[in-house]
């Protein structure tokens, strides 16, 4: 056996960036299998549509509009506006941008839950999100 001592020198703060990038690299793996299992559990159970084009009647000021939603098996295909009379789009310029916003949401998530809705045509939202909601009713009922 040798007398020779060995001595190993560690510079502490090497030793800190190790175990920091080790716990980033668990918790990262732990958000990562969390993320897509709970997405997988949440689809499954969520979407089961009768596919085909459901569509809801809504009155805007006299004049009635019907909000069409066309679904798949388990997703939502597209959201419309039945053919719009020029007057509609005259007297109320925000109901197709509150629809395209509606829509862009709804189809990227899947969802009606958390829809960002902004406060300066909140009762255009609202009546849209009405008929909406009462379309995608019968695609689950039927």
């Amino acid at each position: 056996m040798s007398d020779n001592p060995k001595i190993m020198v560690f510079q502490l703060k090497e030793l800190i960036y190790t175990l920091i990038f080790i716990v980033l690299g668990i918790l990262l793996i732990f958000l990562l299998v969390y993320m897509f299992l709970h997405n997988d559990d949440e689809e499954a159970a969520d979407t089961s549509y009768t596919p085909g084009t459901y569509s809801s009647a809504m009155t805007i000021g006299s004049i009635p509009v019907e909000v069409s939603v066309k679904v798949d098996s388990d997703r939502i295909i597209d959201i419309e506006l039945m053919p719009v009379e020029d007057t509609v789009e005259t007297m109320y310029p925000l109901l197709q941008s509150s629809l395209n916003n509606i829509k862009d949401q709804i189809i990227s998530s899947q969802s009606l839950e958390n829809i960002y809705l902004t406060s300066d045509s909140i009762y255009t939202y609202n009546v849209l999100m009405d008929a909406i909601s009462t379309a995608l009713s019968k695609a689950t009922s039927h």
